[in-house]
């Protein structure tokens, strides 16, 4: 096992511990360290969610529990459009109501979500030749309230502009709805 060892030593006869000459040792294994980027399987599931919206702005979000591997860590996912049954009344006369008419990806999938915390959210647009389009930041008022009200969602990564082009930045749920209520002119008051 890699990390950094500390070692205790007793007489112990406990069989989750490795036991050499008498002497218990432990390992405690360090907290893994944040990724700069979301995985692979994640991104991908995202824009296939995103395949599915009959919207103008194909949006896919995947919720996964980042100690997990795939496909087990996937806890939710969902795209934006309207609600069952109902559907899209055209790219022209939804322009204007899209927003209020669709249901966003990040409601679809922490409606879905099944068991977790700590969970990481990706979330993605989709361009038309299939790669993901970067945002200018956290936007969207009512997902940053849902997201941070769930709970669950300890991370939420975004494809955004940055100083050097392009690059996933995660930021907590709190942090992600603070910058979306600074960024929309909203007061940002939290509780202690």
């Amino acid at each position: 096992m890699k990390g950094c060892a500390i070692h205790f030593a007793f007489f112990h006869g406990c069989a989750d511990c490795h036991t050499r000459n008498n002497l218990t040792v432990f390992t405690r294994t360090p907290v893994p360290a944040v990724p700069s980027v979301p995985p692979d399987w994640a991104i991908t599931r995202a824009l296939n969610e995103a395949w599915c919206s009959q919207c103008r702005s194909k949006r896919g979000v995947v919720i996964y529990d980042p100690t997990e591997p795939a496909p087990e860590a996937i806890r939710g996912s969902g795209y934006n459009g309207p609600p069952s049954p109902f559907g899209c009344p055209g790219r022209d006369r939804c322009r204007d109501v899209c927003g209020k008419l669709a249901v966003h990806a990040e409601t679809r999938a922490l409606r879905s979500v099944i068991g977790g915390r700590d969970l990481d959210l990706v979330h993605v647009e989709l361009a038309p030749d299939g790669r993901v389009v970067a945002c200018d930041g956290p936007s969207c008022w009512q997902c940053s309230r849902e997201i941070v009200d769930a709970r669950a969602i300890a991370g939420v990564w975004l494809y955004q502009v940055a100083e050097n082009g392009a690059a996933w930045h995660r930021y907590s749920a709190v942090e992600f709805h603070r910058a979306t209520l600074e960024r929309c002119g909203l007061p940002s008051t939290r509780m202690p």
